[in-house]
């Protein structure tokens, strides 16, 4: 698996004079997040923009960590026609293109409207050799350069913000590697003793083939976590042996990766010597929660509430304090967890954290989760509005707006059209949680991707047969019954529950009732809650995974299937509770 930055300002911005025809103004203005204030070149007639050079984006990548990709986002747009583009773009280093660099310079219209493009991606290099030093460097960034070729003045080509996202191999993700390119992960069982030599099923490796000290003697099975397997031995490549006593202990739980301006630092809920060492500053954590808008869909999104940290993770009082006081007023961090004994660890999400409290005995964050600003003007046909008009277009035009990729690949082979017009401007973002329940679909965000996915779909699968996966036995809910859905003047009514309510949408998105029952059934669907230990569940969860649970707690040993749509982290209690809608059959 792959770590990354996050998507990341910039904190030094250049008009390199003399590199084109026209300069840039207001050059600093492309240092902050917002559409009103732009950096901008005024181009007169057929000419080239100086180069426009963004560096000095505060990444701390790892030392000797694999660079696997470089995302790049610009908000531009043209003003006064639709002629100026985005002529050059390339990654740079102490104010040179780095060698072989591939440009990405699109050369398309910017167009008149604010708009996102995104350039690179996770596995894209841009023909460039890059280590964490060259991306960690205060001069590492981009250089771009715009062109107008039309033959009249006065037309601007304008640049809201651009970020930098690298995407790095994380040792803690890092898989091994045997001889022919196959990969999974390895757990050598030692017993008994060594002093110049390793004991694993009668082949003697040297000591330095794993993390164990030599001239040790040890009574007890040790688990050996291995790096990359040769033909003809196995070499270390991260990991340190972990006895058995201690696995239990092995850095499961919450993971957070805080930064500030200027420092990165590594807190957990307790101290934990994993690849490098995470410091336990962390005193509590509310529950965090991702969840549907609603049980026939929508957006899954993030939710949490406070973290506390002991005072002396700020003011420098010990070398991996940070070095300000008061401690900052906002923290960008990485959420992340961790099971015991697995060398990997998962990505929660990435937030904000703003200061709420400081303490004698404990300093307070609020977590706060990126939002989408963008609207859509009252008025706006939705059939319209997208250039194909199916759901998949509509979200499409979604990612467009909001400056994400599109991936549909679980979404419905035949999703429906839209016929709606909004009464009311509207943030896009609400819209598209309306659009996707309504049309039984779900939607996440990760990463800069929308994943959109029908209801009905599974999204890969997970089997728990053994009492031990999960906490005493799952809940099995059914809510308040449902006898007819309505929306507008459509409406569904079913024969099963005539003493049920009426469910009611304020919007019918279709124009007709094609998908009213599908909500029916999915809001009369039985709900099942399935509580695990950390130990089970971090990382598991993935919206519309389907799970298979044999549960021989009940009074009838019963198999329950349901499919992921919430997930409650409760790192202080070292629980998580995934949830889904399901059925419970006798065995």
């Amino acid at each position: 698996m792959a770590a990354d930055t996050g998507l990341q300002l910039p904190g030094t911005v250049l008009d390199v004079a003399g590199t084109g025809d026209r300069s840039w103004s207001n050059d600093d203005n492309a240092k902050t997040e917002s559409d009103s204030e732009y950096a901008e070149c005024l181009h007169d007639k057929a000419d080239y923009s100086n180069d426009f050079r963004l560096y000095n984006f505060g990444l701390t990548i790892p030392a000797g960590r694999e660079i696997k990709g470089v995302k790049i986002q610009l908000r531009m747009r043209g003003e006064g026609a639709l002629d100026p583009r985005l002529n050059e773009c390339y990654l740079i280093e102490n104010g040179s293109i780095l060698s072989g660099c591939e440009d990405k310079g699109t050369d398309q219209l910017l167009g008149s409207n604010w708009y996102t493009r995104t350039l690179g991606g996770e596995t894209d290099l841009w023909n460039c050799s890059l280590t964490s030093a060259i991306c960690n460097s205060s001069t590492f960034g981009i250089q771009m350069k715009t062109y107008c070729g039309a033959n009249q003045n006065n037309w601007h080509a304008r640049l809201a913000w651009a970020k930098i996202q690298v995407f790095y191999e994380d040792i803690e993700t890092a898989e091994v590697q045997d001889g022919a390119g196959k990969s999974e992960v390895i757990e050598v069982v030692v017993t008994g003793s060594f002093q110049d030599g390793l004991e694993q099923d009668g082949s003697a490796f040297a000591p330095e083939s794993a993390d164990v000290e030599e001239e040790a003697s040890f009574s007890d099975s040790i688990v050996v976590h291995v790096g990359t397997v040769i033909s003809d031995g196995i070499v270390r490549a991260d990991a340190a042996a972990v006895t058995p006593e201690d696995e239990g202990d092995d850095g499961s739980g919450l993971l957070l990766a805080v930064a500030s301006d200027s420092e990165y630092r590594n807190y957990s809920t307790k101290d934990q010597n994993l690849s490098y060492l995470w410091h336990g500053v962390i005193t509590g954590i509310d529950s965090i929660k991702m969840t549907l808008s609603t049980k026939h869909g929508g957006f899954i999104q993030v939710s949490a509430g406070q973290v506390r940290f002991t005072p002396d993770a700020f003011g420098g009082l010990n070398h991996w304090s940070f070095s300000d006081w008061p401690p900052p007023k906002t923290l960008t961090a990485i959420f992340r967890c961790k099971i015991p004994g697995q060398q990997y660890s998962t990505k929660l999400f990435e937030g904000i954290l703003y200061r709420a409290r400081i303490g004698e005995e404990t300093v307070v964050y609020d977590v706060y989760i990126s939002s989408y600003t963008e609207t859509i003007p009252s008025g706006t046909s939705l059939a319209s509005w997208p250039s194909t008009n199916t759901l998949v277009g509509f979200f499409s035009k979604v990612c467009d707006v909001l400056g994400l990729t599109l991936d549909s690949s679980k979404a419905a082979v035949s999703p429906p059209a839209l016929s709606h017009t909004l009464q009311n401007e509207r943030l896009v973002i609400d819209v598209a949680d309306e659009v996707a329940a309504f049309c039984c679909h779900c939607f996440w965000i990760e990463n800069g991707t929308l994943y959109l996915q029908a209801m009905a779909n599974a999204n890969g699968t997970l089997s728990l047969q053994n009492t031990n996966d999960y906490l005493r036995t799952p809940r099995y809910i059914d809510e308040v019954p449902v006898n007819r859905v309505v929306a507008e003047s459509g409406e569904y009514v079913g024969s099963e529950y005539p003493f049920g309510n009426d469910y009611e949408l304020s919007v019918n998105y279709t124009g007709d009732d094609s998908q009213l029952q599908a909500i029916y059934n999915l809001v009369n669907a039985l709900w099942i809650d399935i509580p695990m230990p950390v130990s089970v569940g971090c990382g598991e969860f993935v919206p519309g995974k389907e799970v298979t649970v044999l549960d021989n707690r009940l009074a009838v040993e019963s198999e329950a299937v349901l499919k992921m749509r919430a997930v409650v982290y409760d790192f202080m209690s070292r629980k998580i509770t995934i949830g889904g809608d399901g059925s419970l059959d006798q065995v």
